[in-house]
């Protein structure tokens, strides 16, 4: 995608789960304006859109989680999967600082979701990429 913003059609087209009732379009909306302030389109170039997409998406979910915490009254499972167990059923997360060097406070913030981990991945392409034809 080119260095412009996603709209809202795009981004459900990219990612469905995110459709009402899950999210409301204003939700979303409000995400990718954030997005767009947050990232440069000069550091991210051709990458923007999908950088923005990742990081809304990253956002949405944990505010999914965090919503159905609240009502469930239970916390939501943050970091990656360190074990598992059989029959019995019993999930053991890592915590965010576990999974990220320390001192990596985005790190640990990005982890805590699969599009969270993508955008990392994403943010290391485009910065070696830029490091690489200054």
């Amino acid at each position: 995608m080119p260095n412009v913003a996603p709209t809202y059609t795009e981004f459900i087209a990219v990612y469905p789960i995110f459709v009402p009732p899950a999210v409301d379009e204003v939700n979303v909306q409000y995400q990718l304006n954030f997005a767009e302030r947050l990232l440069s389109k000069l550091a991210w170039g051709d990458w923007y859109s999908d950088g923005i997409m990742l990081l809304v998406a990253h956002n949405i979910y944990l505010w999914i989680k965090s919503q159905s915490s609240i009502e469930g009254g239970k916390q939501a499972a943050s970091g990656n999967v360190a074990s598992t167990s059989g029959a019995g059923l019993s999930i053991s997360f890592e915590s965010a600082s576990e999974s990220v060097t320390p001192g990596s406070k985005s790190g640990a913030y990005y982890n805590k979701t699969i599009y969270g981990q993508q955008f990392l991945y994403l943010q290391s392409i485009v910065i070696n990429s830029a490091c690489l034809t200054a």
